[in-house]
């Protein structure tokens, strides 16, 4: 959308210490086999090669310090998510994330 000029009425803030943009691997035991292509699929994924073709899809690296994006929007959200985050476990109880998800939606509604 930002290459297409299609976010240039949009303003963005950015929130510190917070990401959502996480992926999670997941390798689960079966056959040996199976479970040794899984490691290398996500070996290549998370490899310095991968991480830093990364730009090329418009997307965010997992390496400290990467530095794909040099100005504009994207630098701006790397330089943010550089910094330490936090990021909502996926895995927690259905019970938390309620109340987080209502703890969030709350603080950013005017009542």
């Amino acid at each position: 959308r930002q290459n297409n000029g299609k976010m240039k009425e949009c303003d963005f803030e950015f929130l510190a210490g917070y990401s959502d943009l996480i992926q999670y691997l997941s390798i689960f035991k079966s056959t040996a086999i199976e479970e040794s292509l899984c490691s290398e699929f996500a070996s290549q994924l998370t490899s310095d090669e991968t991480q830093n073709k990364l730009k090329d899809y418009s997307l965010f690296s997992t390496l400290k310090n990467a530095n794909l994006y040099q100005n504009g929007l994207y630098d701006e959200f790397e330089k943010v998510l550089g910094q330490n985050l936090k990021s909502e476990n996926c895995f927690s109880s259905k019970e938390l994330l309620e109340k987080n998800r209502t703890n969030a939606f709350d603080s950013v509604v005017i009542k």
